[in-house]
């Protein structure tokens, strides 16, 4: 598989030298800064949480941290991009089709359906604090064929996370509805 060079003249994310000679882990030394961060902080981040170092690195490429200001535009509902997001400071509101439907702060994963099943964003998610940072990322689907088990093991706690981000919006209908009888 091809490599390609991040922005700190590293390889990227899908090299094979990251991964040790023996399959011994991952080779931290080649990896960006971001990508390391990814690594310490994988336990907090739900559709990571089963997945060792080594499939990290196979799976995800781009990674790098995003500074956005206060307003700005995180994702746009209907766009088709592949970017997720994992909330490090600050906090976004998100809009659906305007209407502001709730907060995403810190430790919170944010763009993951679109990136993963390549359908346009269902959701515009703004900044609304100076200084928000998030560690953004993409999936190489490209290494599916070469890495299965990761990517079964991934698109797992996708449906996990999807399912309690699903059961939080029941919750939140049920109590809105029980309010207004």
């Amino acid at each position: 598989v091809s490599s390609a060079e991040n922005e700190n003249g590293k390889q990227g994310a899908f090299d094979s030298s990251y991964i040790g000679a023996k399959g011994g882990g991952v080779d931290k030394s080649n990896l960006s800064d971001a990508m390391n961060r990814l690594i310490q902080i994988k336990h907090r981040i739900s559709i990571f949480k089963d997945l060792k170092d080594d499939d990290i690195v196979n799976i995800v490429s781009n990674v790098h941290i995003k500074k956005f200001k206060k307003d700005e535009i995180v994702m746009k509902q209907g766009n088709i991009t592949n970017d997720i997001y994992f909330m490090l400071l600050g906090e976004c509101a998100v809009f659906v089709d305007f209407i502001k439907v709730g907060l995403i702060g810190s430790s919170n994963v944010v763009g993951e359906v679109a990136a993963v099943f390549g359908t346009p964003r269902n959701a515009t998610v703004m900044s609304v604090k100076d200084n928000t940072m998030a560690l953004a990322f993409k999936i190489n689907h490209k290494n599916h064929k070469y890495h299965p088990y990761p990517f079964s093991i991934l698109f797992k706690s996708l449906a996990e996370e999807l399912n309690h981000k699903l059961e939080r919006t029941n919750k939140i209908l049920i109590n809105t509805t029980k309010s207004k009888k």
